[in-house]
């Protein structure tokens, strides 16, 4: 199997040894590449919080349900909360585990040029808010309609097949955590 140069070339990124002081000289994208790196800077970094007393939480499976699922509980103690990420996966969660609620917030971070961009949880009617998890996974949005097996065009062929609005009608009626939501849906 022929791996494409782009991905070769990170899978064959090296082993840093680091501690708090050291300024790597390779770009994000390649150090985390390394496992052992991406490791031990989890490490470093959730020491580092704990020393400046900051609760940390790490994720064993999906880190954007764990980050959104705290936002969502501790959202009553302050005014304004911003959950900070790069994909458009946090702004979905968010709006399905907490749609109209008007202090949440997703920062989309810009690159380069681009503005950083923020989103309201209020951004999408209430209907909408309450399917947008299941669009969302089985529409090819993000990575986990690949592994549910859907692509996009599974998606625009729902409105056509009752058995798929059962199965969404199914799914909006769970109140269930999301991760065991999620673990459901695989089942599709």
């Amino acid at each position: 199997m022929e791996i494409a140069p782009k991905v070769q070339y990170l899978h064959s990124s090296n082993e840093i040894i680091f501690n708090e002081a050291t300024c790597p000289e390779t770009s994000q994208e390649q150090f985390l590449a390394n496992e052992r790196n991406k490791v031990r800077f989890i490490d470093l970094l959730k020491k580092f919080l704990q020393k400046a007393n900051v609760t940390v939480k790490q994720a064993v499976e999906d880190a954007d349900v764990l980050i959104v699922e705290t936002a969502v509980s501790v959202k009553s103690q302050y005014d304004n909360i911003s959950v900070v990420g790069e994909g458009i996966d946090l702004l979905v969660l968010l709006t399905g585990l907490a749609p109209m609620k008007e202090n949440l917030y997703s920062r989309k971070c810009g690159k380069w040029t681009t503005p950083d961009v923020l989103y309201s949880t209020t951004s999408f009617k209430y209907k909408f808010s309450r399917m947008i998890l299941f669009i969302h996974a089985f529409s090819g949005c993000d990575t986990s309609s690949a592994q549910f097996g859907h692509g996009k065009t599974k998606f625009c062929f729902l409105e056509k097949k009752t058995d798929t609005w059962k199965k969404y009608k199914y799914f909006s009626t769970l109140k269930l955590p999301l991760t065991k939501w999620l673990r459901q849906a695989k089942l599709f």
